[in-house]
């Protein structure tokens, strides 16, 4: 997770050197259970959250990316949701500093002997936008299954003529 904010929010608002500077910003939270989620900082201790203050919140991570572009207020979003608004120039990182604890992403799906082609696909594709980089998360996806070909018989719903 990064904390972005666009470049015409900080000049107006300033740039929060701490976590604890957040309660003075307007904050873009995602909302959960009809309630902003607080921001979550990670330290060589443990991790910290920071309730976070801000007339507008959502529950949808493209409006609040949206809003943070608009220059609404400051965000706490997955890189990869951001990647080119901040390359752009539109958002940029604030508090780089204090990194932010992660929030998990559990993928659940019914563990048979044969995995769907589609789900090992799935799985395949959270584990390289979400850059595991410890081999026990990386351990966790099962490999992609050869695909067999199919064997052709008769088409259900169809008679052979005798």
């Amino acid at each position: 997770m990064l904390l972005c904010a666009a470049p015409s929010y900080l000049q107006r608002h300033g740039v929060p050197r701490t976590p604890q500077d957040l309660a003075s910003h307007a904050c873009l939270g995602y909302l959960r259970e009809g309630r902003p989620t607080e921001f979550r900082f990670a330290t060589e201790g443990g991790a910290y959250s920071i309730e976070i203050g801000g007339m507008v919140h959502a529950n949808d991570a493209d409006v609040l990316r949206q809003l943070a572009i608009a220059g609404r207020g400051i965000i706490a979003i997955f890189d990869f949701l951001v990647t080119d608004a901040l390359a752009s120039g539109a958002l940029v990182e604030v508090l780089a500093d204090h990194p932010s604890s992660s929030s998990p992403i559990h993928a659940l799906y019914p563990r048979n002997r044969h995995l769907l082609p589609k789900v090992a696909a799935f799985l395949e594709f959270l584990g390289e936008i979400c850059d595991w980089d410890r081999p026990a998360e990386r351990a966790a996806i099962p490999a992609r299954p050869a695909s067999k070909p199919r064997k052709r018989g008769p088409r259900r719903g169809t008679r052979s003529r005798r």
